[in-house]
């Protein structure tokens, strides 16, 4: 009901530009997509060779998000 009020929508990857765009009809130009990422180029690896490697997410701690899996 409120993705008309906002300049612009600012989406998370293709996917949910497309369904804004499709499901509320939101005006493509005002659908905009800004990927997540980080450019592991910049953070080389500081560990030695053999140690385990370390694992880490960001995100909300929900069902939704499969963490268990």
């Amino acid at each position: 009901m409120t993705a008309g009020i906002p300049a612009a929508l600012i989406c998370n990857s293709e996917a949910v530009r497309r369904y804004v765009i499709d499901t509320y009809r939101v005006d493509p130009r005002r659908a905009v997509t800004v990927y997540q990422g980080v450019d592991i180029a910049r953070y080389p690896p500081r560990r030695a060779m053999g140690d385990p490697p370390v694992v880490g997410t960001v995100g909300r701690l929900s069902d939704q998000k499969g963490y268990p899996v």
